[in-house]
Order: C-alpha cells, then structure tokens, then sequence
C-alpha cells in the first residue's frame, strides 16, 4: 500500500488580501508590469486633483508668511529657506507687504474656487461612499483589493473571476432585511456588487474576502451576507481582529450585503465572583449580578479556560468596570474550575432549553456555536503520520486555513455523510421535534436501516436521532417527506445550501447518500461538516452521542440505536480533546468515508478531518486518529 507524507500547508493569502498590500499578491510574487501599481487603491476620479491644489493652497499662504519655498522669498537677508515652509524665520514687515498684496488675492480666490467645487459636486462623501474598478486580464491574475476611506476592504483573489467584470464595494444607506433570530446590527453595512459573471472560478474555494469594521459590543460578533440573488442571510466564519476592530470573512456571494451582527444570546468578557464567606439567603447557591441579562434570567456560564459550566440565575445589577460582563457567586465561581482566583475569561448564554431535543421547546432553533478568535501561528515540524494514500484533508475551523491534505480536489462519491447536509436542510424548515409521525411503506429505504414498519407512529425526534446516530437510511428518506417537500424539492435545497457555501465541487441527488451521484471533494466535506457543526447545535449533539433509546408510540416496541463512530470513546484521540461532530459513511463506489471535528479544551481551536475512500471501516477511524493528534500536536493557535 503506498504510503505519503504531507507536509502542513500555510495559507496567508487572506491576511494578505485584507493587509495594507495589494489583496491576492502573495508576497514574493512580482507586481503587473503594466496597468499601474498594483498596490494603488482605485483613484477617487476628479476630486483628488483638487484636493492636492487645496494643499499646495495651504501650504502657499503659510510660505507667504514665513521664509520658505518660492522664488520671491529665496535668501532674503542672506538666510538659506528651511525644509519645510513654516520652520522659517518671520520676515521683516517691509519685506512681506509687497508680497502679501501680490499673492494673497490670487490664493484666496483658489481657495474658494476650491472649496465651492467640492461642496457642489459632493466628491469627498462620493469617495467616502464608493468604490468601483474594473477587472481586466491582467488584474483578473493578479487580484485587488477595494478599499473605503474608513478601513473597509474586499479583495477579490486571484484567477477566481472566469470574465472581465466590474466590482463596486459601498457604504449601504438603504433599510436592512429582518435581521436573523435575536441577531442585531453592530456598525455599518456594506454592499458588494460583481457585474458581468454569474459565479465564480470552480476551482477557487475561497474568491472573496471582505473586512470591515466593528464597535466596542461584549455580545458575541459575527460578519453575515444577505444573499440579494437568494434573498436570504448566511453566517460567515469569521475571524476578529479586535486590535484593530474588524471582522473577517470569505465567501462566494457575488452579489451581497455585508454586516457584523451581534448574537445578544451571547457574550464573551470577564467574570468575577463575590459573597464567598456569606450570601442572602433568598439567592439560591448559583447566581449573578449582570447589568444586561433581566432580572431572574437563567443564564449558562462556560469557562474559556477549562471548559466547565455553570447554571446561574441573575438577581441583581450593579456598575460593572470595562470588560466585567457578570459577576458570580462564589459557589458558581469555584464550580467552573479556573486557575485564577480573580477574574476569568468566560462566555454567557442562555442554558440550552432542550437537554434532549425536543423536550422543551416545541421547535429547534439552530444556533452557532462560539469560537475564540483564534489563527495559527505556527507549527512545531512534526511530520506527518503514515496513512495509506487516499483523498483526505485536514482543516482549520476558525482560520479557514488548510492544515494538510492530499488529492483534496478529487471529486468522489461521500456516501452517508450526505445525511449531515439532509439534516440542516431538515432543520431550516424548523419543524417541532415533538410532531408524532406515521411510518409509511414509501419511507422503505434499503441497506442501513431503522427496523419499524408501515403504521408505526414516533416521534420526529427520534427519526432525527436514528439518522445521525445509527446512519438509517429511512430515517432520512421518512424526514424528509415529513417536510411537506417533495423530493426534488428537498434535493434543490441542499445544492442551493452547498452553493451558497461555496462548495461548488459537491452535488445532491439523494437524502441518503445510497446515490454514488452524492459527489464532493475532501476539502469541501471538510468545509461542509465544518459549516453544519458552526451553525447548527442540534447536529452537534447528535452526531456525538453513542447511543439512542426511544419506544414506537402506539407498539410500545423499543428499539436501541448504537453510532456507527466507532472512534467515539475508543481513548484514539488525545485527553484534552474532545469531539464536536462527526459522521460515518459507505458505499461500494465510496469505500469507508469519515469526518470528524475535534476541540481542544484549552485553546478552543478546533480541527475537521474528512477521510475519504478508506479500504476498512476501522482504517479510517485509526487513520482520523493519527492526523488530529498530529494536527494540534504540530500547530499553535494564538488570539
């Protein structure tokens, strides 16, 4: 069996794209020779010439009263002009009054003159505003980055337009959509626009990247895209900068508004802890003072440090200093395990409603998972673990960066790891998980499958739990009909889903993978759980359970599901990590397919790798082993 080593790939083309150089140059590489500067942002048309004879104006009054430049004022008294104009010495008034009389009338008439032409023709709120240029060849190899005058840049990387086009980025005034569920808007909006192409470059994952800035929040910020074609929002996994106050993101939107929102669910700041000798008596053991979360909320604290929860309940406000965003009792203080016994870092949410889903809330609402804004920093030059030589990749969840892979653009059938992307479709149509539901003999699904028959009546949970836990393929094909959809319908969704992910290498043609026309590439699934483990908390806790109980309704039969992730527990990963998502798949034209995505509990990093094509079921989770171990072993994340 061929072996292969992989070395560990950095990608700095993002950063580079966002930094003060030239977006998509890499560095190294060698400028246009023609076109201009490649580094120059687009001219802001007419209103820079005057703006150079508003300063040469300036400049020129001040030279008319001190010694400096120009020829009438050259050695007066013998005295050589300094470097700059106002450094001079004060002329004599005898000497001066001749020469204020001669120019003073002609730089003030410039100066008006100046002053009306901008007013009237509104230049400078036209270059604050807008920005448009047109990709030619030549730029199309190279690259740009657009930017406003306030920071805000989008950088269209290199090879990824299949056209000339032309690209505006802007300042957007008009009224936003509704925002997504308890999301609200933090700074301004942006709009970007790409005329002339209907998509992007097939073989770019990454086109577009965009960076724009945001105000002081402690609730948890995140750059979102309203898709004008598809009228609809998308969350982008983005990185802050909070230095320098801005957000970042890539995509594949070609037509788009731009926007940090704030999750008011959630905050990440600074906790503390008080009454450690004695508390009131009318407070129960755990809880908060917060100045934002009402009076009585129950709230879920979760140390950054150790990973460890704590359930409070707010009883009281007071005046909390900068970067303080809730104080604790002692008792729920010492219960989240930290190092410190001052203040910690910590993130504050609401405690999640359905311990198990469905049981609480009468219908699921994804929600994003929270990431430290983290970005590799380096790596330890490990090298790469023996694995037998197949499509695989392995991938930085909050950088987006690619880690290793090999063959990752080889187009291959996923097999059951379709049913990840059946599931969010699933869920964005927010059914109640309570719903009872009656089996049909059309929901009869082949190979891997939940043992009921037709009539049999359950919930739509538990169809949900034997999907994802166990793979049952009718568990998929019964979800979703229960949508009401027909299953054209649901198949559009998921590509549509895919597209607007950027996967532009993966297509759908059934709920349950059995199809070897489910095709994507290693990177691609990768990015795909990476995005449905991000956005989709349901999925999430499925995904790593080890087993499923649940008794038909009106039989009483039970029935024990057991996952089909057999690394689950297996002691194959290192201590510190922990599982957040993963799938299993096969098919004879797919082999053993997995993916995976691992957190370390210190750090937050968190890493997806996606198996494809293995020759043995257990070869692709001993192999899944080896690479994550070698992944957070061989790479530093820093904030």
């Amino acid at each position: 069996m061929q072996r292969i080593q992989t070395p560990s790939a950095s990608d700095d083309q993002t950063r580079a794209f966002l930094s003060e150089r030239v977006g998509g140059i890499v560095p190294g590489q060698r400028r246009p020779a023609t076109g201009g500067s490649a580094d120059a942002l687009p001219p802001f048309g007419g209103i820079a010439p005057a703006l150079r004879f508003l300063k040469q104006s300036i400049q020129t009054l001040a030279t008319i009263f001190h010694l400096g430049e120009g020829n009438d004022l050259e050695r007066v008294g013998g005295i050589e002009p300094p470097t700059r104009p106002w450094e001079g010495h004060v002329l004599p008034l005898n000497h001066t009054r001749p020469l204020i009389r001669k120019r003073l009338p002609l730089y003030l008439i410039g100066l008006t003159l100046t002053s009306v032409w901008l007013l009237g023709f509104g230049g400078v709120v036209e270059a604050a505003e807008s920005t448009t240029l047109h990709f030619d060849p030549s730029l199309i190899r190279w690259g740009k980055t657009l930017a406003l005058p306030n920071g805000a840049r989008a950088g269209i990387f290199p090879n990824t337009l299949p056209r000339p086009a032309d690209v505006t980025w802007a300042r957007f005034r008009g009224p936003l959509p509704s925002l997504p569920d308890h999301r609200a808007q933090l700074g301004a909006v942006y709009s970007l626009s790409i005329h002339g192409v209907e998509h992007f470059t097939a073989d770019q994952p990454r086109p577009l990247a965009v960076a724009i800035p945001f105000g002081s929040s402690y609730w948890i910020r995140q750059v979102w895209v309203y898709d004008l074609d598809q009228q609809q929002w998308f969350a982008l996994p983005t990185s802050l900068d909070r230095d320098h106050r801005f957000g970042q993101a890539t995509t594949r939107v070609l037509r788009g508004l731009y926007v940090i929102l704030e999750d008011r669910q959630q905050q990440e700041g600074l906790a503390s802890w008080y009454c450690r000798l004695a508390c009131s008596s009318r407070y129960p053991r755990f809880h908060a003072a917060s100045n934002d979360w009402p009076l009585g909320t129950v709230v879920r604290v979760r140390s950054l440090e150790t990973g460890r929860t704590a359930d409070v309940t707010v009883v009281s406000r007071w005046g909390q200093p900068v970067g303080r965003i809730i104080d604790l009792s002692w008792s729920a203080y010492a219960a989240l395990g930290t190092s410190n016994v001052g203040v910690t870092r910590v993130n504050v949410g609401p405690p999640r409603a359905a311990q198990v889903l469905g049981a609480v809330t009468s219908s699921v609402r994804s929600k994003a998972d929270v990431m430290p804004p983290l970005k590799v920093v380096g790596n330890n030059g490990l090298p790469f673990p023996s694995i037998a030589a197949r499509p695989f990749a392995v991938f930085d969840q909050i950088s987006g960066q690619l880690l290793a892979g090999h063959r990752t653009a080889d187009q291959v059938p996923i097999a059951s790891i379709t049913k990840l992307m059946t599931a969010a479709v699933f869920l964005d149509l927010k059914p109640s998980l309570r719903t009872t539901f009656t089996y049909q003999a059309t929901d009869d699904t082949p190979f891997g499958y939940l043992r009921v028959s037709a009539g049999e009546t359950m919930q739509l949970r538990d169809l949900f739990y034997a999907m994802l836990v166990g793979s049952a393929n009718n568990a998929a094909t019964a979800l979703a009909r229960s949508t009401g959809l027909s299953r054209e319908q649901f198949i559009e969704r998921m590509n549509n889903k895919a597209q607007a992910w950027g996967l532009s290498l993966t297509r759908f043609v059934d709920v349950t993978g059995l199809d070897p026309g489910n095709v994507s590439t290693a990177e691609e699934v990768a990015r795909l759980a990476a995005q449905v483990f991000h956005e989709y908390e349901p999925i999430r806790y499925v995904t790593t359970r080890r087993v499923y109980h649940f008794r038909t309704l009106n039989t009483g039969l039970s029935h024990t599901i057991p996952t089909t992730d057999w690394l689950l527990g297996r002691g194959l990963v290192d201590r510190q990590l922990i599982f957040t998502g993963g799938k299993t798949g096969y098919l004879d034209e797919a082999k053993y397919t997995y993916v995976i995505r691992t957190a370390d509990r210190t750090t937050g990093s968190q890493v997806v790798v996606a198996i494809m094509g293995s020759a043995s079921s257990r070869q692709r989770f001993v192999d899944a082993a080896a690479v994550i171990n070698w992944a957070f072993r061989n790479h530093r994340w820093e904030s």
